[in-house]
């Protein structure tokens, strides 16, 4: 689903990715670990053209390009760490059509994508609400139906469960569990890796440090409290 070689990013003189490489399988749901700083959230504006490093990307078969990136961003569901970020527009009905629309898909198509993604998060209820007043569970949730509306191959979220209350965010992980796409998921929350995400990737200091799976990870304690992974 997604093959990164070499890749290499700077905030000015500030180098955040130093030739990072690592591949996706399709239907792989994979951790993204990292302490503070370690460039996990620059490594996935990547995969949809946002930040633009030097490097391959190849996202289900496409090279990460000028001429393919439209298509690519159809294919890549970017969920930000802050649900408020991707939440704009006065209801969340229009929020989760605004992609299909951008798209220029017909209003019926656009309709049965919105009441679809809806239904996946289980907010069909609030579609007439104003995002702003919903709980922060509840944003994430509809956070993640703006980009399955768009029927991504892959989803890239950012701390999911950040911020959420014990009941939001099993309710979310569970949501999770149920979605058949590819995942890659930032997170600092080894309790959710364990439960949801069999294979890993740590990074740290902008380079891979650690790929494979999420078991022999949560083995390797001097690992995990060598970069940052432990209290």
């Amino acid at each position: 689903m997604v093959t990164i070689e070499d890749l290499c990013f700077s905030y000015g003189r500030h180098q955040v990715l130093r030739r990072v490489g690592f591949t996706v399988q399709p239907g792989a749901k994979v951790g993204l670990l990292g302490p503070n700083g370690a460039g996990k959230s620059s490594l996935l504006l990547h995969l949809n053209g946002i930040l633009q490093g030097e490097g391959t990307i190849v996202v289900d078969g496409l090279p990460l390009n000028a001429a393919n990136l439209g298509r690519i961003r159809q294919k890549v569901g970017l969920v930000f760490q802050d649900p408020d970020d991707q939440l704009f527009c006065p209801t969340v009905f229009e929020d989760v059509a605004y992609g299909p629309l951008y798209q220029g898909l017909p209003a019926s198509e656009v309709e049965q994508r919105v009441e679809q993604a809806l239904a996946a998060v289980g907010m069909q209820q609030a579609r007439e609400r104003s995002p702003h007043q919903l709980s922060g569970g509840e944003k994430k949730r509809v956070a993640l139906a703006t980009v399955l509306s768009m029927q991504p191959a892959l989803l890239a979220l950012d701390e999911p469960t950040n911020g959420l209350d014990p009941r939001a965010r099993r309710s979310l992980i569970e949501l999770l569990r149920t979605l058949p796409n590819t995942m890659l998921v930032a997170t600092h929350d080894l309790a959710m890796l364990e439960e949801l995400l069999p294979e890993a990737i740590v990074m740290d200091e902008g380079q891979i440090v650690f790929q494979g799976a999420t078991a022999a990870l949560l083995a390797d304690k001097e690992l995990l409290e060598r970069h940052g992974l432990t209290a």
